[in-house]
């Protein structure tokens, strides 16, 4: 609980931290703004947080809270089926509500893609684009479809990373021992020299 209170109290949006004042879940363009963080958020390393309750001001991030109503329409298992209508494969996060200092608040933890990025499968209010692949721009805290090479060749790494990882655990479930991969023929002689 205390990392969710210092993300609420921060004050700053970066790649992985998104605030958003009060949200009505029946109204959808803010159930698309919210689709639309989550889908960046789960493309980018370590996924991110969605933070609802708290306002942009000219002197900054404000936690001012949600409305009793807006933060009740609040249900994990709804959220999570409405976000996966746009997520291919599937998006995993957590959604916490609590209350602190007297004022409402919801945070979203969301996950980064286990296997291959996050596209989105159909169309949907606030630009929500069928076979985009959004993010979170490197220039400013925003979620955007992928706008530069540098966005999309860290998205492929990342990408590439987990599936080496996969491939090596395969190859260790399967008895193949994968501890020589990378060392040369020379260094790997020098090693079994060095046993005798």
């Amino acid at each position: 609980m205390d990392k969710i209170i210092s993300l609420l109290v921060f004050g700053r949006e970066t790649r992985n931290i998104e605030y958003k004042t009060t949200y009505d879940w029946n109204d959808p363009q803010h159930k698309a703004k919210i689709v639309k963080t989550i889908l960046g958020m789960s493309n980018i390393r370590d996924g991110g947080y969605l933070i609802l309750g708290v306002e942009e001001t000219k002197e900054g991030f404000i936690p001012n809270g949600m409305s009793q109503g807006d933060w009740d329409l609040i249900n994990q298992d709804d959220i999570m089926a409405y976000v996966n209508n746009f997520a291919d494969p599937y998006v995993e996060f957590t959604v916490f509500k609590f209350n602190y200092e007297d004022k409402l608040f919801v945070v979203f933890r969301i996950e980064e893609f286990h296997e291959v990025p996050i596209i989105c499968k159909k169309q949907g209010e606030q630009g929500l684009k069928k076979g985009v692949l959004y993010t979170r721009a490197r220039r400013m805290a925003e979620t955007v479809a992928v706008p530069s090479q540098s966005e999309m060749r860290e998205i492929i790494e990342l990408a590439t990373e987990k599936g080496i990882r996969r491939f090596q655990e395969r190859v260790s479930r399967v008895g193949i021992i994968t501890e020589h991969i990378g060392i040369s023929d020379k260094e790997k002689f020098n090693e079994e020299l060095g046993g005798l």
